[in-house]
């Protein structure tokens, strides 16, 4: 398949580094509830592989994966992370099966291991509302259904954040500003944009 497979690479202005933490899943909670949205690095996460993360190398041409090896890497992705490990193996089909399948992902290549993963979408005015609204589950038809751009997902377990968010404003979003959900550090969801400007 086509993917999107991209080193990380020097560190360059992206969104602001302020950005908060998504709150933690609680027992008894629905942990896709916390999941989805911009996540930040975690504390306590080995400070070398964050460096790794944070420097990187050069985007280099590799081959093209298979669905199954994206889902791999998105996998292992997501046991990494403080904030997604909770979800079941069942929410892959509508969390990241979607985005796969119609190619509408890019994962980011340290130097030994992946080391993010985004997901976006284009949406109707209707999902937008809902995104709006605070709705985080998209049906499949959903993710192709428009033309006003969403990042819905973007896992990033060892920072590095604010460069994947450049990059997706520059490689996939030139010339538009994107939404995506983040969690405030009182675990309330808001909607943020990034714009283009935000990259220069």
């Amino acid at each position: 398949m086509e993917g999107q497979a991209v080193g990380i690479f020097s560190k360059s202005k992206g969104a602001s580094s302020e950005t908060p933490e998504p709150a933690e899943s609680g027992k008894g909670e629905d942990p896709a509830a916390h999941a989805q949205g911009v996540e930040g690095s975690q504390p306590g996460e080995d400070e070398a592989i964050g460096k790794e993360a944070r420097a990187g190398q050069a985007d280099v041409q590799a081959p093209k994966k298979t669905v199954s090896q994206v889902l791999g890497e998105v996998t292992w992705l997501l046991t990494q992370s403080q904030v997604h490990k909770q979800l079941f193996i069942g929410d892959l089909e509508w969390f990241a099966m979607p985005p796969v399948l119609l190619e509408q992902f890019r994962v980011f290549h340290g130097t030994a291991h992946p080391v993010g993963v985004a997901f976006w979408a284009r949406v109707s005015p209707d999902t937008d509302a809902r995104l709006r609204g605070g709705a985080f589950k998209l049906r499949v038809d959903e993710w192709k259904g428009g033309d006003i751009p969403w990042l819905i997902e973007l896992i990033a377990p060892f920072g590095g954040q604010d460069e994947m968010m450049a990059d997706l404003s520059a490689a996939i979003f030139p010339n538009e500003a994107y939404n995506f959900h983040r969690v405030t550090a009182d675990g309330q969801r808001e909607v943020a944009s990034f714009s283009p400007i935000e990259k220069s």
